[in-house]
């Protein structure tokens, strides 16, 4: 049997760095180079050894599409986008980047741009299971359950193992009101993740919903274990209380989450049911109004606010109540026969029959409409009827229906999805970090899929106008303008104006300024240049045509007309942090600084030109220079994760692992949701031999974005270093569906199948990763083993040699090519690697003893 080695990554990054120092124009070691760093979540390192690469070769589209992967993870989604453009022009065929560009759009909230592109990467690679992951989730949030459900179902076929497939099928099964069919996916889930507290709360909540409310309370509770803090199971376990009559319990339930999330309608809804079934029905009245202050579409608030109304014999209101519960559920039995009631006890007799009538048309089986009915009649004076009904009611009773005077209520299940709490958990961003673009973005994204179109709209003007360089949110601006009917007036205006006054500059540039706001890029150029013809030094103008152009890729025209904005105003701070961060993301770092240099000279506590500078020294080697640039940022700014983990990076770089620990915790105390920092921290201290603590940072990484590959492909490796292979499996696998593209994770998932023994299930993994990099030596090395061990000592000859062809002095390779060539009776060439093996390993090593075994096996002196 071959024998495998320990091969790390850092020593393919130490390789790779040999090569680029013995030749600075080798494209394929700045590739491997920049892969290498990737997988090992490097990302800004990733970004300049890509960067270099595709300076020395410009046409490669694997290039430009990892480089756009790592800008992804580095949260710089305008490069990614770019670049996976580039990529496409290059090789319009090119799946994984129709894929990624599309994974991209659907973070971004542009659903319909990624269904084309998922479809697109589809068409070339129809077992793409990204692709078919995403374009699940996307039809799943367009309310395309059946299509949706197609989807996941394909890519589960691919990857059976992947627990967040097995979710979103769930929530696929629970929107089509398939509850045993979601139960079942949300079980399977769990087998293979069971600290996934989202399956755990919406197998909670399906649970509640079918009545099994002990196996419900036992998911709460877990949820509750995960993280101690989730509003919503809280809340829940508040309803499930009260549903056991259990009032103070529940009350403290519903208390603990108002304690983590005040505006939390659920919680003031349970309270008011609390207060109701005890008879206190002012304070009940009164947590139904904060209820619907916060959510007034809350599901069955008004018809409890009508009951209590009712309660207090305050019967218009209730009748007000019952009314606009009827709106908003027409078919709702209950809310017919409580209005019944209200009116009855007004004396609207007639009125009050006829919402009878229709509650009995809703429910023929409930006794106590009979009942109320039968009374009804015998008031007006219809005994017939009134006998009539009353004998329903009694047949029914004995049937072993309920004979009641009144409604019973009963806690209601909250409707509220994933998008409902993301949208809570937005605006406590927004509240708390008011100048935060990004969070005004994700917040303005989940009102826009929940068709909250106005609030979104508003949202996505202020992050743009706290970020004028967001495209995304311009694009998002133009949709939901013209979905509500905003656009053309505006515009329609705007030309007239031009009809009118065609030599008006300040009319074409205000034109142009409207349609670039409404998404409409190219159009707004073609006025803005108009207005530099008709005046060429105006200033503004200039600044939005380098935006404009470098949303457009044309840098050179970008570049060009910010230096020309300079000449007019050499004091314009955008243009020179715009000029500055173009240079920086060029590669050209001495002009970057240049710019940025003098953009701190006119205004000291710039916090985003620090930040620019930051990455300009970092990317020249320089970290003692960029750490003092971050503490300026943190100086101005103590509250900015991004500061934090940029320390933490450099501190990481310059091998002071704690301080870059301390860092990293630092900005997850300021900045808990943000992935990226929980991902380098469980870098950081997978490095410390801390591997307990990484794995909870891994898994958080992997909680806050379920779509990071590189968090799962972490895991994988975390596991397979503890020795749980099952695990392992299982991350490598869900990394591979993120991205198809990762030839580690593929060759990882071969070599922890060749441990476990499964050989030819090892050599399906280690080919597929050789199929996408033929030249990867770790692929080739086990390729090579597992051929061995198969007995086809010819193929597992081609690997080895191939490994040592790029390396030479690899022992193992050496050793493990001596016993294939025995096996193949070529003595002289297994003596040869042997006694390279003895030469090149550190004597006491295990394959020193090994390669002295053998030699003397063929009577050669070690």
């Amino acid at each position: 049997m071959a024998t495998a080695a320990p091969h790390r990554y850092e020593e393919i990054i130490e390789e790779n760095l040999k090569a680029v120092r013995l030749n600075p124009q080798d494209f394929f070691s700045y590739y491997n180079l920049g892969k290498a760093y990737e997988f090992l979540g490097f990302y800004e390192e990733a970004v300049g050894a890509f960067l270099k690469a595709i300076s020395i070769n410009p046409e490669d589209a694997y290039s430009h599409n990892f480089l756009g992967l790592a800008y992804k993870n580095l949260g710089r989604y305008e490069e990614a986008m770019l670049e996976f453009k580039r990529a496409l022009v290059l090789d319009p065929n090119y799946s994984y980047a129709h894929a990624n560009l599309g994974t991209l759009y659907r973070v971004k909230g542009l659903y319909d741009e990624a269904i084309v592109r998922f479809k697109k990467a589809l068409s070339l690679d129809p077992e793409n299971p990204a692709a078919l992951a995403n374009l699940g989730l996307i039809l799943h949030q367009r309310g395309l359950q059946e299509e949706a459900r197609v989807q996941f179902q394909k890519a589960l076929a691919m990857t059976p193992s992947y627990a967040f497939l097995h979710y979103s099928l769930a929530k696929v099964y629970l929107s089509m009101g398939d509850h045993p069919s979601a139960i079942n996916q949300f079980r399977k889930s769990l087998f293979i993740n069971s600290d996934d507290l989202y399956s755990h709360h919406y197998l909670g909540n399906t649970l509640f919903a079918m009545g099994e409310l002990d196996e419900a309370f036992a998911c709460y509770l877990r949820v509750l274990e995960l993280d101690p803090n989730f509003v919503y199971a809280h809340a829940q376990l508040g309803l499930l209380y009260l549903e056991r009559r259990e009032h103070e319990k529940a009350r403290g339930q519903f208390r603990r989450a108002l304690d983590i999330l005040p505006e939390h309608a659920g919680s003031h809804f349970g309270l008011g049911l609390v207060a109701y079934h005890e008879g206190r029905l002012a304070e009940s009245l009164r947590e139904f109004a904060i209820a619907r202050d916060h959510q007034p579409d809350y599901a069955g608030l008004t018809y409890y606010m009508a009951l209590a109304y009712h309660k207090e014999g305050q019967l218009e209101r209730a009748i007000e109540c019952f009314t606009r519960a009827l709106e908003a559920a027409p078919n709702d039995h209950r809310t017919q026969y409580g209005l019944a009631l209200a009116l009855l006890d007004q004396g609207h007799l007639d009125r009050g029959i006829h919402q009878l009538r229709q509650a009995l048309f809703l429910a023929p089986e409930e006794s106590r409409y009979h009942k109320k009915l039968g009374d009804a009649y015998d008031l007006k004076g219809e005994p017939a009827e009134a006998i009539r009904h009353w004998e329903e009611a009694k047949r029914l009773s004995a049937r072993g229906g309920e004979v009641l005077s009144d409604v019973t209520v009963r806690p209601l299940m909250s409707h509220r999805d994933d998008l409902d709490m993301a949208i809570d958990q937005h605006r406590r961003e927004v509240r708390e970090n008011p100048d935060d673009a990004e969070a005004h973005y994700r917040l303005a994204c989940a009102l826009k899929h929940r068709g909250h179109y106005e609030e979104a709209l508003g949202e996505f003007k202020r992050s743009l106008s706290l970020n004028p360089y967001d495209t995304f949110s311009i694009y998002n601006i133009e949709e939901l303008s013209r979905k509500l009917g905003l656009t053309n007036e505006e515009l329609e205006t705007l030309r007239k104006q031009i009809a009118r006054e065609p030599e008006n500059p300040q009319v074409h540039f205000q034109y142009g300024k409207s349609l670039y706001t409404y998404g409409k890029i190219d159009e707004a150029i073609g006025e803005w240049e108009t207005t530099v013809a008709i005046q060429p030094n105006h200033q503004s103008v200039h600044f939005l045509l380098g935006e404009a152009y470098r949303h457009r890729g044309a840098t050179g025209k970008a570049i060009e007309h910010w230096k020309r904005n300079l000449e007019i105003d050499s004091k314009d701070l955008n243009s020179l942090l715009s000029l500055g961060k173009l240079y920086l993301d060029q590669g050209e770092l001495k002009e970057s600084e240049a710019v940025l240099k003098k953009a701190l000279h006119l205004y000291p506590d710039n916090v985003a030109a620090y930040l620019f500078l930051g990455r300009v020294a970092r990317n020249a080697g320089e970290l003692d220079l960029a750490m003092q640039h971050y503490q300026k940022v943190l100086e101005q700014n103590p509250q900015l994760g991004e500061a934090y983990l940029n320390m933490g990076i450099l501190y990481r770089q310059k091998g002071e692992l704690e301080r870059a620990r301390d860092a990293l915790a630092k900005g997850i105390s300021v900045s808990r949701d943000d992935s990226l920092l929980h991902y380098y921290q469980g870098v950081v201290l997978r490095a410390l031999g801390q591997y307990a603590e990484a794995r909870k940072s891994f898994e958080q990484a992997l909680t806050l974005n379920p779509f990071d590959a590189f968090a799962a492909y972490s895991l994988g490796i975390l596991e397979k270093h503890e020795g749980d292979r099952e695990k392992s499996l299982r991350y490598f696998q869900r990394a591979i569906a993120l991205e198809p593209h990762d030839v580690y994770a593929r060759t990882n998932l071969g070599i922890v199948y060749y441990e476990m023994g499964q050989l030819t299930r090892a050599l399906e993994c280690v080919s597929a990763a050789l199929g996408i990099d033929p030249d990867d030596t770790l692929a080739n090395y086990y390729s090579g083993l597992v051929c061995f061990d198969l007995g086809d000592f010819s193929r597992a000859i081609r690997h080895l040699e191939k490994v040592l062809r790029a390396k030479p002095g690899d022992t193992w390779a050496n050793y493990n090519l001596g016993l294939a060539y025995e096996e193949t009776r070529r003595p002289q060439d297994a003596v040869g690697a042997f006694r390279r093996a003895f030469v090149e390993s550190e004597p006491g090593s295990a394959v020193h003893k090994f390669s002295a075994e053998a030699l003397k096996r063929h009577g050669v002196k070690p």
